[in-house]
């Protein structure tokens, strides 16, 4: 059996989209029948972050997960997998010991924390952005083989870094069970769904909306994640409402008349968009929201808004069945784990070749 290393940051410290990938690739790699190994990136403190960004180490260093690596050096795996770019100091360690490494890249990072810094204005953001491209060169000039998300990410790879990906892999789920069971849940006969954490990308769009959209629109809004946290002066407006996490994503997501993303910035693939598609649900959505997704193969799964008037005219004229065969197959066809299983199956066979 080959033994491979899955080297990640700590998949459930968050409930957010790079986790859920990242806890698919781990399943990924199980499913092959590869005995897998985990060192498990945990969240640092800001003066281990502090000590990383100015040190240009691997992200989350310290001494005690460096003994672990010494161990892991040691061992004979068959191939690395770096679940993640913020990793490349180790990359390149593991590179120079002799193994094989692939890299996946959950976006370009630089380009993520480039966009992170013109909305926050944070300097902690700025400082990022130097840290992540000296640990993305490493990355390029030290991986055996990069996937990417979408093909978006793999052209900005080849333009940033001269390399592009050998592998493209995107955001995959399970097909819903309708045979699954949830409690109950009191909400709108018809109502538009957000859904989202509490970081940049998703703030700028639930403020969009709510200064540019929600004022001319007469469905309701419900947004349900930690974003919440972020609007609690916006709850006094009648059509929105935030309900914050909740455990059971299900019953609001197979309630909604449609699901709407308004994202502005980002990179990668959005996972609330696939997740959304894997619960039959028409999508209202902007070109990032859909980047790496062929809304346009599929009539009826979703559309594209390309300004504010489109949002406003597709949300008030709402006509579409809560169950939506367009949005269903385009997920099954294109983001479901027996479809991307099959093809990551083909795609480490033939880096054994």
């Amino acid at each position: 059996m080959k033994r491979v290393l899955f080297v990640s940051r700590d998949y459930n410290a968050r409930n957010d989209g790079g986790s859920a990938v990242a806890k698919r690739n781990l399943a990924f790699l199980k499913a092959l029948g590869l005995q897998v190994a985990e060192l498990t990136i945990g969240v640092p403190s800001l003066a281990v972050r502090l000590k990383n960004v100015l040190l240009r180490e691997s992200y989350g260093d310290r001494r005690s997960l460096r003994k672990q690596l010494k161990y892991h050096l040691s061992q004979p795996y068959d191939f690395v997998f770096f679940d993640g770019s913020h990793y490349g100091v180790y990359l390149r360690e593991f590179a120079r010991h002799g193994f094989k490494t692939i890299c996946f890249f959950h976006n370009v990072e630089v380009d993520y924390y480039q966009q992170k810094y013109k909305t926050t204005h944070q300097p902690q953001d700025k400082l990022m952005v130097g840290f992540i491209a000296h640990n993305e060169r490493c990355c390029i000039d030290h991986a055996s083989y990069l996937i990417t998300l979408n093909e978006r990410d793999n052209r900005q790879l080849q333009k940033r870094y001269h390399r592009g990906a050998d592998f493209i892999l995107p955001t995959s789920f399970d097909a819903y069970d309708a045979a699954e069971h949830h409690d109950p849940v009191k909400l709108p006969e018809q109502y538009v769904l957000f859904v989202g954490t509490n970081f940049f990308a998703n703030k700028e769009a639930m403020d969009y909306y709510i200064k540019d959209i929600a004022p001319s629109v007469h469905i309701p809004l419900i947004v349900v994640g930690n974003i919440a946290e972020a609007f609690q002066d916006a709850t006094a407006m009648p059509n929105l409402h935030f309900l914050g996490r909740v455990d059971d994503l299900a019953p609001y997501y197979l309630q909604a008349t449609a699901v709407v993303a308004p994202i502005l910035s980002g990179s990668g693939l959005k996972t609330k968009t696939v997740e959304a598609l894997r619960y039959g649900k028409y999508v209202i959505g902007s070109a990032e929201a859909f980047e790496g997704i062929p809304i346009l193969n599929y009539p009826g799964a979703g559309c594209e808004c390309h300004n504010t008037s489109d949002y406003i005219s597709l949300i008030n004229s709402l006509k579409v069945a809560k169950t939506n065969e367009a949005s269903l197959r385009l997920f099954d066809e294109q983001f479901s784990t027996a479809t991307q299983l099959k093809r990551f199956s083909e795609f480490i066979m033939s880096t054994e070749q």
